[in-house]
């Protein structure tokens, strides 16, 4: 009785790690808010169905793009970044218009001269901003069970 009940958690979290979301572009799965100790997370980055969808909050309800992410060409990234920080990205989902989206830098990457305290930005009707990656307020997105990536 007592190694099934520690089993079956063990058996749980393994279940939900089968999926690929901890390597690759599965690791910009989360929630993401501005910079500061207290703000609150306003984009939200989910899988559903195999494809990835990102929602904004802008008042009380979440608002999704009706767009799927995708990986974005060369000539996507080149409209948005200049060519030194197109080097500095590790991963970058986009809508296939570059209107919404969320990157990632890699480790010690270097804009303007300095160095980022925020590894992740978010593209949000063309702008893009820095954010930071916090743990999500919500657990469970239609059915899916969603694990915090770096």
């Amino acid at each position: 009785m007592r190694l099934s009940a520690l089993l079956l958690p063990a058996l749980v979290l393994l279940a939900g790690c089968g999926n690929g979301d901890s390597i690759g572009q599965g690791r910009l799965i989360g929630c993401y808010a501005a910079p500061g100790a207290h703000s609150r997370e306003s984009v939200k980055l989910t899988r559903v169905d195999g494809r990835y969808v990102i929602a904004y909050r802008r008042a009380s309800p979440w608002r999704q793009v009706d767009a799927p992410l995708i990986t974005p060409d060369d000539e996507q990234r080149a409209a948005l970044f200049s060519a030194g920080e197109l080097a500095q990205i590790e991963e970058a989902l986009l809508t296939p218009d570059g209107q919404s989206g969320v990157f990632r830098f890699k480790a010690g990457a270097r804009v303007h001269g300095e160095a980022l305290h925020e590894a992740h930005g978010v593209i949000e009707g063309g702008k893009v901003r820095a954010m930071r990656k916090q743990r999500c307020q919500w657990l469970l997105s239609r059915g899916t069970l969603l694990r915090y990536g770096t």
